[in-house]
């Protein structure tokens, strides 16, 4: 008869693959604050994606150190770091916001999707040092995202999460609908109504994210 695993030992086995997949993608140093610290971890390469997001200019003319300071001043733009956190998920959020409310948030216990957007566009890093996992947001980046929570940010985020949750549910049930039919399904069972004006961008971007 062939041996089974069991529950117990399975689970280490999860636990073990996400740790080692988390190692992989960590930055193998202590832990730095600042946002230009965290940029220069990155190679040009990333940096040079970055700043194709975020629209800088000539940056594929900058080298490595004179792309850094361009990224971190767009970065804490206000405008930017709403549509930045506007492409991630619920659950991407919630640990964004968890990690942003302390130094650092030292854990193993935490699947690199829940922050791969983060880590790409620099909203957050994590490291791997002295045999531990620690995740940090730069200290400018929780400044910033403090004076944008005083917005009404934190509604539209909530808004915007439920429309793409009632895209992919309808999607998911209906195979195809139409805008003015997901509008009207939308409006119907919720008290803040929409408009396909505001719909297709509001998709279009988090099909963006996906992509």
């Amino acid at each position: 008869m062939s041996e089974q695993i069991n529950d117990e030992d399975l689970k280490i086995l999860i636990l073990d693959t996400i740790r080692q997949i988390n190692i992989e993608n960590a930055a193998h140093t202590a832990p730095v604050y600042t946002l230009e610290e965290i940029l220069t971890l990155k190679k040009v390469t990333e940096l040079r994606e970055l700043a194709k997001i975020l629209q800088v200019k000539n940056y594929n003319n900058l080298r490595k150190a004179e792309l850094i300071s361009p990224i971190a001043k767009m970065m804490q733009n206000l405008d930017i770091l709403r549509e930045c956190i506007y492409t991630v998920d619920e659950k991407e959020w919630e640990f964004f916001e968890e990690v942003a409310a302390r130094e650092y948030l030292q854990t193993d216990k935490v699947y690199f999707n829940t922050y791969y957007i983060l880590q790409k566009t620099g909203l957050l890093q994590s490291f791997y040092h002295n045999d531990k996992l620690f995740y940090v947001v730069p200290n400018e980046i929780k400044a910033a995202y403090k004076k944008l929570a005083k917005t009404n940010f934190t509604e539209d985020k909530r808004f915007r999460d439920l429309i793409n949750d009632y895209a992919i549910a309808a999607v998911s049930l209906y195979g195809v609908i139409s805008q003015d039919d997901f509008v009207a399904l939308f409006n119907s069972q919720n008290d803040r109504q929409t408009s396909i004006d505001e719909v297709f961008p509001i998709l279009l971007n988090n099909i963006y994210a996906e992509i």
